[in-house]
């Protein structure tokens, strides 16, 4: 299985990136199925979602809702990874300095595993 990141998953989606054509060609040739994670999709969805929202004018939205509809169409034929224990317990390590501080919550712990 090819794990894109966000990164990756938002290049993909947007044919209008000067890397899309190079990525869409080797993701075609890939002999691995090709998806992402829930926090990706998660990702994405929030920065198109704040867009629309920053926006007061509907036609200067519609861009935006383009990009979001791509989203839903590629996403619509892919499997998602789940984000579940066993991924926060391997992408969420907890520095010494955030080990000393008492927890203020899985919201705390996943704003920092965004950033």
């Amino acid at each position: 299985m090819i794990l894109l990141d966000t990164d990756h998953l938002s290049v993909f989606t947007d044919e209008r990136d000067p890397r899309h054509g190079r990525l869409h060609s080797r993701m075609e040739a890939a002999t691995e199925p090709v998806t992402c994670s829930i926090v990706g999709v998660e990702e994405i969805l929030r920065g198109w979602l704040a867009v629309i929202h920053r926006l007061r004018d509907v036609h200067r939205q519609l861009p935006a809702y383009v990009r979001l509809g791509r989203l839903f169409d590629v996403l619509s034929d892919w499997q998602i990874v789940p984000f579940d224990e066993r991924g926060a317990d391997q992408f969420f390590k907890p520095t010494p300095a955030e080990n000393s501080h008492r927890d203020h919550g899985s919201q705390d712990r996943l704003y920092r595993l965004g950033q």
